[in-house]
């Protein structure tokens, strides 16, 4: 220790004195506390003496005992500052300390502490005074996180990370071995579950919660590691739909570490909305057996339900026995299929067999189907033998595939116990016993799909469970998060040829089906060149004006008379364009009714191709190219060039016949991007074209197959020989011309009137026919 000099002001007067400190022996620690940290180990924590006698404090010494005067050991002159059977010196590191004590029984310990400098404080015991080494909650969860379903892309599910506590809720090490935690290290008390909460309310009213079992395939623990990443090392689908299937022997004498089961299987199956349906008339009384197929349904020729195959109305299940009346009936053996014999096999599980039997059941949905299964070992405490026995296998069955997604708009079934033990299955046999008739086999549901409500916003929060309790909470980041996903498809998309414009069409559709949670910010009308195969549209049209509860419509210009094109319609929302990814891996095959899924290359294409169509303004419209997507750019044609005189009847001395017409006609020469194929005359005694007037025919109508005068298509012509008119009445006539847009609009009615003499001519028009004095009259005959 420094001498220091001390000047000392006096009333009168002043010195210089040079003293020394003398040094003391520290103050003892204070907030001494010990906490019990499992069933072998207390934790100990104290904070700096308030003095450290004029020497800085190096290290602590931690004494415990059994024995409340700690009498268990001696201290030696070697080691004055420790006892030989129950201390530990504890370096100086900062204000605050701790120090694990281990190996211990579960035994009351008294725990004391004192500082060590240039001296040795007075001991300070422990707070309480006394602790008996036994097992405590659970710490903090690390890094729990919420975001969207990014795995699979479902808007009614939410994600939920996390890692496993660094610390207990003392801040003691809670790291297993398994997770890189001190060795010598008894593990405390393992994490049993992760408890998930969640709920529309940030009070977390009315809120669900689930319990995430801490294990993974058969029994083995999920110990969710911390890491020095931000991001949780765990994960789940929160919204999937989760059951579990308990088998159970509370009989049971097996105990811990030994199998349960020598042998023993279960039958099961899965129908529900997933599964291929078709529509029945539901049988009006017991005991029928022949089902009448619903004949509206669009159903293959050959049947694709096969003898031995199960099926479900409404909630009973039976087994198909002859189905040779389809697609009009299928007859069912009698009774329920859980009564009789189906195809499928027993299984003896564990948890990746059961997954894969599972599976097998299912193949039916045109979306992904894909289960995760754990089996967790169920344990009972006998009290009055003290020993623990294990009693049964709880499988968790997590249905994780997009065809589950409740926003497709069905739910998810419970699987069906066909048959378990004895008779269809091999019985259960445990040390050599048949044990059947103790064992109970149920299917229950924790997490029903549908949990999470597509387009809500969820507050989230997590705890760890182990066998003493909960652990506290931890909410989520980011607090809130709204379920949602990329949109689902546009519907009842459709394309028509516009009757004003050759180069134009006309794209119509409604708001997309399911919205998964997010209206949609904008749609992309894409035009491409259906014969070029160029990935490029050749034009886009944005629409932003969203109203989800009116139809649709954009007009998309600028196109090429006679082009073929495809029209898609791309949406849009806050999480990006079309649709899910998923969407593009729906599978067909695995559908047989095609009412359900009638454009299958739309969920390829996550996108809305436009089905041509007529437009109810069009008559006589033709679209041959609907499976195909494409439509032809065109318009009507416009009304064509119209000639109507008497005709010449050479072989009478009259030269007109008195009761003919000849009407000739040929197309306008515009491109409307559809050649004209034919025309239509019509006429009528009356100028409006009425049908009839009191009671009389006044309109007749014939159509005209067009010829061609060149290759072009252009210029279609023909002629009609009206015949069977009256003399001397006069009648209109008007024509128009088709394509396969449509009939065109029509002429004019023009006024003509058969006779027998020529009549003075119609519009004259003179015209230069060459060097003067020559000229040409020409005329339309009336």
């Amino acid at each position: 220790m420094k001498s220091v000099t001390l000047f000392i002001l006096l009333p009168f007067a002043s010195a210089l004195w040079r003293v020394k400190p003398r040094i003391t022996r520290p103050s003892p620690p204070r907030n001494v506390t010990v906490v019990p940290v499992s069933t072998s180990e207390l934790g100990v924590s104290w904070t700096e003496p308030l003095y450290d006698g004029g020497s800085p404090v190096i290290s602590y010494l931690v004494e415990w005992d059994d024995d409340k005067f700690f009498s268990s050991g001696v201290a030696s002159p070697s080691s004055p500052y420790e006892n030989n059977k129950h201390s530990e010196v504890v370096q100086a590191n900062g204000t605050n300390a701790s120090f694990l004590i281990t190996g211990l029984d579960a035994v009351p310990y008294w725990v004391r502490v004192s500082a060590i400098a240039d001296g040795q404080s007075p001991a300070i015991s422990s707070e309480p005074p006394f602790q008996v080494p036994s097992g405590t909650l659970p710490g903090f969860l690390t890094n729990v996180a919420v975001s969207l379903a990014s795995d699979s892309e479902t808007a009614d599910r939410l994600k939920i990370s996390w890692s496993a506590p660094k610390f207990d809720v003392n801040g003691f090490s809670a790291l297993p071995v398994g997770c890189g935690g001190e060795s010598p290290h008894s593990t405390p008390a393992s994490i049993e579950s992760f408890r998930v909460r969640w709920s529309d309310s940030p009070a977390m009213k009315a809120s669900k919660q689930y319990d995430i079992p801490a294990i993974v395939g058969d029994g083995m623990p999920l110990l969710c590691c911390p890491s020095d990443s931000s991001v949780g090392t765990c994960s789940f689908e929160l919204g999937a739909e989760v059951q579990t299937l308990s088998v159970t022997n509370e009989d049971s004498t097996v105990a811990v570490g030994n199998s349960l089961f020598d042998s023993g299987a279960v039958r099961l199956m899965y129908l529900g909305g997933q599964s291929k349906s078709i529509r029945v008339k539901p049988p009006q009384h017991d005991g029928v057996t022949t089902i009448q197929i619903d004949p509206s349904a669009d159903l293959p020729v050959a049947s694709p339900i096969a003898v031995g195959d199960v099926i479900k109305i409404a909630d009973n299940s039976y087994v198909i026995s002859n189905v040779d009346a389809w697609p009009h009936a299928v007859e069912l053996e009698g009774g329920f299929a859980s009564s009789s014999s189906p195809l499928d096999r027993c299984r003896q599980v564990s948890a990746d067999n059961l997954r894969d039997y599972l599976l097998e059941g299912f193949d039916d949905s045109p979306f992904g189907e894909s289960l995760a299964v754990s089996r967790e070992i169920v344990t009972r405490f006998v009290g009055e033998l003290g020993e623990t026995r294990v009693v049964g296998f709880l499988y968790h069955v997590t249905f994780l595939g997009q065809g589950f997604s409740s926003a497709l708009g069905g739910g998810v079934d419970e699987f069906l116990i066909l048959s378990s033990g004895p008779g269809d299955c091999s019985p259960f046999l445990s040390d050599g016993f048949d044990v059947s008739s103790h064992v109970n086999v149920t299917f229950s549901t924790n997490v029903d799909a549908g949990s999470v409500v597509p387009g809500q916003r969820y507050y989230v929060e997590m705890a760890a469970v182990n066998a003493h309790g909960v652990g506290p909470y931890v909410h989520a980041k980011p607090r809130s998060q709204i379920a949602a996903t990329l949109p689902g498809l546009p519907q009842n998309c459709a394309v028509y040829a516009t009757p004003s414009s050759s180069s134009s069409l006309v794209v119509e559709w409604r708001g997309v089906w399911p919205d998964h949670g997010a209206t949609p910010s904008l749609y992309r009308v894409e035009a491409y060149d259906a014969d070029s195969g160029s990935p490029t549209p050749v034009v886009t049209y944005n629409v932003s004006e969203i109203d989800e509860t009116s139809q649709y419509s954009a007009k998309i210009d600028g196109l090429v008379p006679g082009g073929r094109y495809r029209l898609v319609i791309v949406p849009a929302n806050a999480y990006g364009e079309r649709s899910p990814s998923w969407f593009s891996s729906f599978d067909p095959s695995s559908v047989f009714n095609k009412e359900d899924f009638p454009h299958s290359q739309n969920f390829l294409e996550r996108a809305c191709n436009a089905v041509p169509k007529c437009s109810s303004e069009s008559s006589g419209c033709i679209e041959t190219d609907m499976e195909e997507f494409v439509i032809t750019a065109r318009s009507p044609p416009p009304p064509p060039l119209v000639q109507c005189g008497t005709f010449p009847e050479v072989s009478s001395r009259n030269r007109f016949a008195k009761d003919s017409v000849l009407v000739t006609f040929e197309s306008s020469g515009l491109n409307s991007g559809s050649p004209t194929d034919k025309f239509l005359v019509e006429w009528s005694t009356l100028p409006s074209f009425l049908s009839e007037k009191d009671g009389e025919v006044t309109k007749w109508s014939s159509e005209v197959v067009a010829s061609y005068s060149d290759d072009t298509g252009l210029n279609a012509v023909a002629e009609l020989l009206l015949d069977s008119l009256t003399m001397g009445t006069q009648y209109f006539v008007r024509v128009s011309a088709h394509n396969t847009a449509g009939f065109g609009a029509p002429t004019q009615g023009t006024p003509v009137k058969p006779m027998t003499k020529p009549d003075p001519p119609f519009e004259p028009v003179l015209s230069n026919f060459g060097a003067p004095p020559y000229f040409s009259i020409a005329s339309r005959v009336r």
